[in-house]
């Protein structure tokens, strides 16, 4: 069986000092900042939605942060956003 390889391992570092910080398990690499990005993301996601009248929220573009920049998401992924709300609004 073939073994997968570990992607990270591969990264070349832009400058000497982001040697440690690319390194898997390093003490150095920040777990909150991935999970901020993936907060991000999401929020994005659903701004996306809402714009294109997928679903409605008032209060969406005030967690998309102060960057200013309109994301836009593919269809299926607008249409993802609105099939989990309305999945979860139906057990309730």
């Amino acid at each position: 069986m073939a073994r997968i390889p570990n992607l990270l391992t591969r990264i070349t570092p832009r400058h000497s000092s982001d040697r440690s910080s690319r390194r898997p398990g390093s003490s150095t690499t920040s777990q909150d900042a991935i999970i901020q990005q993936t907060d991000d993301d999401a929020a994005g996601s659903r701004l996306s939605a809402v714009e294109r009248g997928y679903l409605e929220d008032a209060f969406a573009s005030e967690f998309c942060g102060s960057s200013g920049e309109k994301v836009r998401r593919m269809p299926i992924i607008n249409r993802g956003g609105w099939s989990s709300v309305i999945l979860f609004l139906s057990c309730m």
